[in-house]
């Protein structure tokens, strides 16, 4: 398992928001925007191959500050070898406001053939900072390989 700070996480290059750093965590400073971030994910060739797929689970440990609006992360995974790049992606959300980091899991089974000819990342949108509960965003998270 591979673990990063949320910190390793980057704007996306229009974003809007406020982008802080607070002890390794990414957060939304804006009370105005939406931020939008991506996270890479790293192939860990420790990880193994396992019958003929490997799979990739991916934790996402979210701060939803905000009472009506989610956290919500897409990973994806595009195979850049041919003419017409393919791809899977898997999206989820938090399940509301909590003062606490939330954990969302994303994966999929990778073919063997496509493991190093992919990329992956996780890209999530996080709403505007509440001025009562504070700001959201991502503390961390861990890719796992041939779980």
């Amino acid at each position: 398992m591979s673990s990063y700070p949320g910190a390793m996480c980057q704007p996306e290059r229009q974003a809007h928001g406020e982008a802080s750093i607070w002890y390794g965590q990414l957060r939304n400073e804006s009370e105005t925007d939406t931020f939008t971030f991506t996270c890479p994910i790293v192939w860990n060739s420790g990880g193994g191959v396992d019958g003929g797929t490997t799979k990739t689970l991916v934790q996402m440990h979210l701060l939803d500050r905000h009472p009506t609006r989610n956290v919500t992360c897409t990973y994806s995974w595009v195979f850049m070898d041919t003419a017409f790049p393919t791809g899977y992606f898997d999206t989820d959300a938090t399940s509301g406001f909590a003062y606490e980091p939330q954990a969302i899991w994303l994966g999929r089974n990778i073919p063997n053939s496509f493991i190093y000819e992919m990329t992956q990342s996780v890209a999530c949108s996080v709403p505007t900072k509440d001025a009562h509960n504070g700001a959201s965003g991502i503390t961390g998270y861990h890719a796992e390989y041939g779980w």
